[in-house]
Parts: C-alpha cells; sequence; structure tokens
C-alpha cells in the first residue's frame, strides 16, 4: 500500500467499547491486492476510511491500537480498569461479578495483557456457571465470544474458531439470534486466515440472508466490515463508515 501525509485523531475498538487513544496515520492510503477472480485490483482512501484500512493492516500484523500509546491515553485507560477492579471488590465472588471480570478481561485484552484478560475470563467463565438454575446464556455467549478474540490474537486459531462455534450450541439452545449472528462474524476472518476461504464465502453469503436489518445498527456496520476485507468491497468499507456516522457508532474493530 502507499501511504500520504499524516493526520492524529481518537480511535478505538468495538471489542472494547469506551478506550479511545490518540493515533496518528496516513491521511491518505492506496491499496493493492488481487480480488476473488484472482485480478489485480486497487483502491485509494482518505480521512477515515484511509484511517479504517490502516487500523485493520494492523490488526492483521498483530499491532493493536495501544501499541505505542502515549502515556496520558495509557492513563486514562488504566483509570477505567481501576474502576472495574473497585467495583468487582465491592461484589466478591458471586455470580453477578461476572460481567466485571468481562469487562475487565476486555480491557486488559485491548492492552495487550493477554495472561490478565485469560484469568479473568476464566474466572467469568466459573462464575456464570457456577450457579445452574441461575446460569445467564447471554453472558456466558459474551464471555466465550471474547475468549475467541483473545485465542485468535494470540495465534489459536483453531481453538478460536471452536470457542465461536461453541457460542452457536448456546445460542441455538437459548433463542439468541444476534449473539449467533455474531460470533458467526467474528469466525470468518479466522476461517480466511486459516485458507478456508471457499467456507468463509458461503457463510458470508448465509449471513447476509440472516442480517435482520442491513440498513442500520451495529451489526450491519460490523458486517460489511467483515466483507470488505474478505471479498475486497471498497463500497462496503464506504457503507460501514456512512452507517456508522448516521447511528453514532464506533466502528474500527
Amino acid at each position: 500500500s502507499d501511504l500520504e501525509g499524516s493526520v492524529e485523531a481518537d480511535e478505538g475498538c468495538l471489542s472494547i467499547p469506551g478506550v479511545n487513544v490518540p493515533k496518528r496515520r496516513a491521511a491518505r492510503a492506496r491499496l493493492r491486492g488481487f480480488d476473488v477472480h484472482g485480478q489485480p485490483a486497487e483502491a485509494a482512501a482518505a480521512d477515515l476510511l484511509a484511517r479504517i484500512w490502516q487500523h485493520e493492516s494492523d490488526h492483521l500484523h498483530g499491532v493493536l491500537v495501544i501499541d505505542g500509546m502515549a502515556e496520558a491515553a495509557e492513563l486514562a485507560n488504566r483509570r477505567a480498569i481501576k474502576q472495574l477492579e473497585t467495583e468487582l471488590a465491592a461484589v466478591g465472588k458471586k455470580p453477578a461479578a461476572s460481567p466485571l471480570h468481562r469487562r475487565l478481561a476486555a480491557t486488559y485484552l485491548e492492552l495487550g495483557g493477554y495472561a490478565l484478560a485469560r484469568q479473568h475470563l476464566d474466572q467469568a467463565l466459573t462464575l456464570t456457571q457456577s450457579a445452574p438454575s441461575r446460569k445467564d446464556p447471554a453472558e456466558e455467549g459474551e464471555i466465550l465470544l471474547l475468549f475467541g478474540r483473545l485465542l485468535a490474537r494470540t495465534g489459536e486459531r483453531d481453538q478460536a474458531v471452536a470457542r465461536l462455534e461453541a457460542i452457536g450450541k448456546i445460542a441455538v439452545a437459548s433463542g439468541q439470534t444476534d449473539l449467533d449472528f455474531r460470533a458467526r462474524l467474528e469466525r470468518l476472518p479466522l476461517l480466511c486466515q486459516r485458507g478456508d476461504d471457499l467456507a468463509a464465502r458461503e457463510e458470508l453469503q448465509e449471513l447476509s440472508r440472516l442480517l435482520p436489518d442491513p440498513s442500520r445498527g451495529e451489526n450491519a456496520v460490523r458486517f460489511l466490515l467483515v466483507r470488505a476485507e474478505i471479498l475486497g468491497e471498497t463500497e462496503a468499507a464506504f457503507r460501514a463508515r456512512e452507517l456508522a456516522g448516521q447511528g453514532d457508532l464506533p466502528f474500527l474493530t
């Protein structure tokens, strides 16, 4: 890719709402690659779309938005962790503490603290499964979704896919179609990374039929971004930006 210019702006990730980091990026970007038919393809973008491309490219190379974080931004995010830890101490070891462990895990995941993220996810999963009579399938599914992201970040792709597939069983049993949709969408890039391109495209087609409302909402934005990543569709990325702006949604994942 070719990069030109320079601009600084706050940047975040959907995987950890509320964490925003001042990040300097190129103002314009040009991508070169191949389309689904193996033909050379090229696209150019500026401003926010160029930032999205660079953000997603970083993810593919194992670079997180918080890598190289300025001290002030890191302190702000550390304060968020401290607040969650304070709330957790007040709740104690009860099932109600599971969402707090999950939120801490999400924060540590984005800060690159994978061992701490795994520790909190293990605790969250144990707590949510400790009282079968009060078991919360939605909470368990959100934990497994984060586990999938963690395993993907640490290079354990097969295990990540297995975790995300497990969400499908929970979602189907409890009627959580939204959770199932998000898990399947999260799995698509992993399928491509391990060479299952055909399976990923077939799943993408199926999800396009299952998307409740393709014209609004976070799922629509996520779907378009994944579609842009897998199929190289510039129009999908532009549409994601448009929908995110209409709904005031953060959408860098």
